[in-house]
Order: C-alpha cells, then sequence, then structure tokens
C-alpha cells in the first residue's frame, strides 16, 4: 500500500484491546507529532476528537513526516458493540462494532 502525503496527515482511528481502548493514529513531524490531545463524547455511538501538537512550544521541527498513534481509553457512553463514529477537524471515521 502507497501512502500519499495527503494521506499521512488525514486523522484516523481504530479499536484496540477488544474496544477497550481507541488507537487514534495522526500524521506529523517526527520531532513534533500530532496527537489526539481532546476528546468528546457528542452523541450516543459520536465522538469528536482533537488532533493537536504534542510539544506546542516547540520552536523547531524536523522536515519529515511520519504517523504516531495515541491510545485512549473508551469514554463512558460509548459501547464497542455498536457501530462509533469519530469526527475530526474536518473528516469523519466510522467504526464497524468489535465482533466478539
Amino acid at each position: 500500500m502507497c501512502l500519499t502525503l495527503e494521506g499521512m496527515f488525514r486523522p484516523s482511528v481504530a479499536w484496540v484491546n477488544d474496544g477497550e481502548h481507541l488507537a487514534v493514529i495522526a500524521g506529523g513531524s517526527s520531532s513534533c507529532p500530532n496527537v489526539a490531545n481532546g476528546v468528546e463524547v457528542t452523541g450516543p455511538g459520536e465522538l469528536a476528537v482533537t488532533i493537536g501538537p504534542k510539544y506546542p512550544d516547540q520552536a523547531h521541527c524536523t522536515a519529515d513526516a511520519t504517523r504516531h498513534v495515541t491510545v485512549i481509553r473508551l469514554p463512558g457512553g460509548i459501547s464497542p458493540t455498536e457501530s462509533l463514529t469519530v469526527h475530526f477537524d474536518d473528516a469523519s471515521v466510522t467504526l464497524d462494532p468489535v465482533q466478539g
């Protein structure tokens, strides 16, 4: 699979540990990674995830691109046995329920 530069910076999400956690994947510089720094339940089966710099005060970043994973505990009110839609600033990803 070939990942384009545009795709590198498009956030994504996946179930982890049978739905106990979510892995939020975001692109950025290896020395100034972007990570999930805010999670909010916005409705039944819906989350809003804010992506931002892990080190907001870092003045210099390497000119490379890589993907970073932030693992977050599944918020209360969200069930891995139901579909989940995760909203980012300009994109949404819908996950199928975890198959048990």
